[in-house]
């Protein structure tokens, strides 16, 4: 590799060809990487015998032993310094915890790390002070730039050695010409690492023999170094280093040896409190060095255990090192395997220096005792009293008792800690010590870790141990709980825990939940879990399930459930629902499904779970008011249930349940299952074909417009066996789930998209998006399927080269000429003038209006496509009406005579709203047209636009008066002021009802049209009341 600069002024003769030397004595020196004496450490600090948590005989022996400090040993500060992490770590260690090092024999920490920073800066000055304070030299950190360079001095030996401590992890560490800090470099430009460098390496070879640079390098646990580090590796070598300490990865790298110099490049790590039941790889590294430098660098196998390290021996020691000899060998590093003690080493040849007489370094004193004075000062973490904005009613759990909590934040749209700040106290004294397990939790089931998993800590974040609790004092903890990994991140809600751990009795107090929710919602995380739900059933099952229902078994093996009271042997259901308003719309007996809304709202992925949690009703209460109307019940707890006597099936999700039944009867229908979706019309020609197809058909459809995720199923699991069509209203939101599997549950075999218009937009999304969520439903058909598409509509051509990519067959519906159905015309005796195909046709339709006909052509194509003679079912079409809050019309009877609604209330999009226009100005009366118009909602950031374009159709139906309300109905009056239509324009439908109330008049016909949202079918029946009340006095 090219140098990036001249070799350092030093003297040297070829590397490879160095000529003999008299013989020196020389010293020993052990680097031993990562230590952490924070967090867990404390515990087992407690547990274990302090001298034999590090105990490694090469560390007592060596004349200079170094590591890396990767904590902060300090009393003050708090969590939460900027990391520029979601989930960031800190680790802070009582004082008392720097004797684990001292009795270890080490005699020198590197501070520059990307922790040592963690709770402030001066917290990072007052660990300065107790190493200095107890005699441990320390390098890396400093008041200021200039002192945090500063390289630690040590005589080892006849030597002084010189130790620089960078850090390339944490910039916002780094210590400036004013502010404290560490010595930082940033990892991507090694011409500064030489340029910052050399100079001070020049400077401290005036009085040190050797030259150690620790660097604090490279990402998490990598298995071997990146470029920059090799980089930065050679470059501090060039100028002027002896060797590299490297540390960071937490995982053992390889060795390089650049111009017969070492670069350690990870030496693990050393000491850790990671919970683990074996030893991880890890190795001291022994620089036997002369004045010259290193003369040999050995590799010691050492395991890290949870809290204590050993030295590994034998077959142990040797695999380890045969790993280091894999891991140095890409970097052209040779190591030697030492066949008795398992050590792996390699001889070096130094570059000749000049001899040059330096002063000999007086150590510092080792003075051990010194650490009690910088022990927690325990009213640093007591208050006079708690916080009125924290203060709870006081709970008990085991001889504490929680006084206080405050939770931060509560919502949360980014990968961030929660902070949660408790208070305590005790009534006597605690002998043992025990710790808060605080965590945050997911209100419902989940696969996303709690947040806070494994962060169980003492007191005061670890500051105080119970044991040094006294009676009627109030204690302050303020923890931060991690976040899992984004990826498993889920957007639900959360709620607190708090219980104690540490001992039996701990762990037998009881836990404390806070009332707070904390609702996560953070961009490009799901709310909810992909769940699988079963899907293959044995022929045996399909081959006994019949169309009279479901027995006992069947619905047990496909649930996986249990029955609490078992039904009799003769028992069976006919249909399944999940809402007691549905119980009438199935066939007896029924089956009832009870769960909580959280558990339906994960299944159907509802958007707004605030909601979803703040109104949390649970339908296993409803079953006490029900049971009578119902033959049993699945149920996932059976509190108060089991006296009913009632059959229950108990089961851990009950709506997964509820939809594995909806797939099992997929499974064994015989008939065609038929989706319906669209922007508009959907109801419409459900309705039609339930009528039409029903008239000589087994026909089985959606109700109650359940036509959601759930929903699809629900319809399904109460489908009989021999339906010859089962017809299912889909919405898009069913269509467009994870990996289509909702649609390919159902596998439609004929799907019918009835038009596409701006309805349910989001932010941005414009109609040709609907066209491709709507199209969708293809993903759930089989090659050689139908689908039959209506013309008049946007983006017609799009689907239908979609449905060609399918290799789907079509068949479109529609005005032109092109179309394989066509309505060529309807004339005054209600009679549709239709090509079929080839063949010309005529279908009593009842005076129904345009749109209306068009869902009809659908019903044909489906008759075609079942080898069904239209002929004979001429007289369901002429019986096909409007349903309800779709262009439904009534008369009312008032004592000024009888007026005529036409109820078009439940849905308004634009396409809809143009068919009730249309339709309405073709309409007669003898009286006055008038015209209540809402908004039309879920448009999104489009909806003013789609509400202005209604202007020209409002002024083309001829209406002799136009009514008006909603906040986007405002926005089309000024273009209703240059036109001769008379409006009126009302803030609240309260104030419309009122009006009409008391201006309609004999013979009027009023057409209602808004989206459901806006209350206009609530206006009609308050005025067919107040009017019938009218009309009685």
């Amino acid at each position: 590799m090219k140098k990036l600069s001249p070799a350092p002024e030093d003297s040297e003769q070829s590397p490879q060809t160095a000529p003999p030397q008299t013989e020196e004595k020389t010293v020993t020196l052990v680097w031993g990487g990562d230590v952490n004496l924070g967090r867990r450490q404390h515990y087992r600090y407690r547990e274990s015998l302090q001298s034999r948590i590090l105990d490694i005989p090469e560390l007592h022996a060596a004349d200079l032993a170094i590591v890396n400090l990767e904590c902060v040993l300090a009393t003050c500060g708090e969590q939460g310094a900027a990391k520029g992490e979601g989930g960031p770590y800190y680790y802070r260690a009582r004082p008392e915890m720097l004797s684990i090092l001292l009795d270890a024999g080490v005699n020198m920490v590197t501070t520059a790390n990307n922790h040592s920073g963690d709770y402030g800066p001066e917290a990072q000055l007052q660990q300065q002070m107790i190493l200095n304070a107890v005699g441990l030299s320390c390098a890396g950190s400093g008041r200021n730039t200039e002192s945090a360079f500063r390289p630690a001095f040590y005589r080892a030996g006849h030597l002084n050695v010189a130790v620089f401590s960078i850090d390339a992890t944490q910039h916002r560490f780094a210590a400036t010409e004013t502010t404290p800090g560490n010595a930082w470099i940033d990892l991507k430009a090694p011409e500064q690492w030489h340029q910052i460098l050399k100079p001070r390496i020049q400077h401290a070879r005036t009085v040190a023999d050797i030259i150690l640079v620790a660097v604090h390098w490279g990402e998490n646990n990598q298995p071997a170094p990146c470029k920059n580090e090799v980089a930065v590796g050679h470059a501090i070598i060039d100028a002027g280093a002896d060797a590299i300490l490297g540390a960071s990865a937490h995982q053992l790298q390889g060795i390089e040896v650049y111009r017969s110099r070492p670069v350690i490049y990870d030496a693990g790590d050393l000491l850790f409190d990671a919970v683990r039941n074996n030893l991880a790889d890890s190795g001291l590294f022994e620089l036997t060095v002369s004045s010259r430098g290193v003369e040999k660098l050995r590799f010691i196998p050492v395991g890290a255990g949870f809290g204590f390290t050993r030295k590994l021996y034998s077959e142990d020691a040797r695999a380890l090192s045969e790993k280091m000899l894999q891991l140095s060998h890409p970097l052209g590093c040779n190591l030697t395997i030492d066949k008795n003690d398992g050590s792996a080493s390699i001889s070096l040849a130094p570059p000749v220096r000049p001899v040059t007489q330096r002063p000999e370094l007086q150590n510092p004193r080792i003075i051990p005792e010194l650490l009690s004075r910088f022990s927690p000062v325990p009213e640093d973490y007591q208050t006079a009293s708690v916080p009125e904005h924290c203060r709870i009613t006081p709970v008990r759990l085991g001889p504490l008792t929680l006084l206080g909590v405050h939770i931060s934040p509560d919502n949360i749209q980014q990968r961030q800690m929660i902070y949660v700040e408790s208070y305590w106290c005790c009534d006597e004294i605690i002998s043992e010590d025990m710790r808060l397990d605080i965590r945050a939790a997911p209100m419902m089931p989940s696969t996303m870790p709690d947040w806070g998993h494994a962060m169980d800590h003492d007191p005061c974040d670890w500051m105080q141990p119970t044991s040094q609790w006294q009676p009627g004092v109030i204690y302050r903890d303020r923890y931060g709980l991690r976040p899992p990994p984004l990826s498993a991140i889920k957007n639900i809600a959360l709620k607190i825990s708090i219980r104690l751990t540490g001992t039996p009795a701990a762990r037998k107090a009881g836990k404390y939940i806070a009332p707070q929710i904390i609702h996560i919602n953070i961009q490009g995380c799901s709310a909810y879990e992909n769940t699988d739900y079963r899907q293959t059933f044995s022929d045996e099952f399909l081959k006994t399930s019949t169309h009279r229902g479901w027995n006992a078994g069947q619905l047990e093996e496909i649930t996986g459930g249990r029955w609490i009271n078992p039904p009799a042997d003769d028992w069976l259901v006919q249909s399944v629902v999940r809402a007691s308003n549905h119980i009438d719309c199935v066939t007896d007996p029924c089956l009832y499904v009870a769960s909580d809304y959280v558990t339906l709202a994960r299944h159907e992925r509802y958007s707004n779970m605030q909601k979803v949690y703040d109104n949390n009703w649970n339908s296993h209460r409803k079953i006490k008011q029900i049971h009578h109307c119902i033959a049993g019940a699945i149920v996932s707890e059976t509190t108060g249930l089991s006296k009913l006597g009632l059959p229950l099936l108990k089961v851990q999700d009950p709506i997964k349940a509820m939809i594995e039944i909806g797939i099992a009867s997929r499974k064994r229908l015989k008939g065609k299952v038929i989706c319906i979706t669209g922007s508009a019309g959907k109801s419409s020609t459900l309705h039609a074909m339930n009528v039409i197809l029903g008239q000589n058909k087994k026909v089985w459809t959606t109700y109650n417009n359940y036509n959601s995720r759930v929903g699809l199923f629900v319809v399904l699991a109460s489908a009989p066996y021999d339906a010859d069509f089962v017809v299912l209203e889909t919405a898009i939101s069913a269509i467009n789930t994870a990996r289509y599997k909702h649609i390919r549950y159902v596998s439609p075999d004929i799907t019918v998209i009835t038009n596409i218009s701006a309805a349910h937009l989001k932010p941005g999304e414009t109609t040709l998006d609907i066209a491709r969520k709507k199209t969708n439903i293809f993903n759930g058909m089989q090659p050689g399927m139908t689908a039959v598409i209506c013309s008049e509509t946007e983006h017609f051509d799009y689907m239908l080269n979609r449905a060609a990519e399918f290799k789907l067959q079509t068949i479109c519906y529609g005005l032109s000429d092109s179309d394989h159905i066509q309505l060529k015309k309807l004339d005054d005796q209600g009679i549709a003038h239709i090509r079929l195909f080839d063949q010309y046709i005529e279908l009593p339709c009842g005076h129904q209006p345009e749109h209306i006909v068009l869902n009809l052509l659908s019903c044909l194509a489906v008759l075609v496509l079942s080898e069904e003679n239209y002929t004979d079912y001429l007289e369901a079409f002429s019986q096909v009406g409007v349903i309800e809050g779709r262009g439904i019309r009534s008369d009312i009877s008032t004592s000024f005579g009888r007026i005529q609604i036409i109820d078009d209330a439940y849905n308004a999009n634009p396409i809809s709203m143009k068919a009730a226009l249309r339709a309405f100005k073709a309409s007669t009366t003898p009286g006055r047209k008038i015209m209540v118009l809402g908004d039309m909602l879920e448009l999104s950031d489009q909806s003013e636009h789609y509400h202005r374009a209604l202007t020209p159709m409002i002024t083309d139906a001829a209406a002799d008066q136009v009514l008006l309300t909603g906040e986007q109905m405002s926005k089309i009056l000024p273009g209703l002021e240059n036109s001769k239509v008379p409006y009126r324009f009302f803030e609240s439908t309260d104030a419309l009802t009122q009006y009409l109330s008391y201006n309609s008049l004999h013979q009027d016909l009023i057409l209602f049209k808004a989206s459901n949202g806006i209350g206009l079918r609530r206006v009609i029946q308050q005025l067919q009341q107040q009017i019938s009340v009218s009309d009685h006095t």
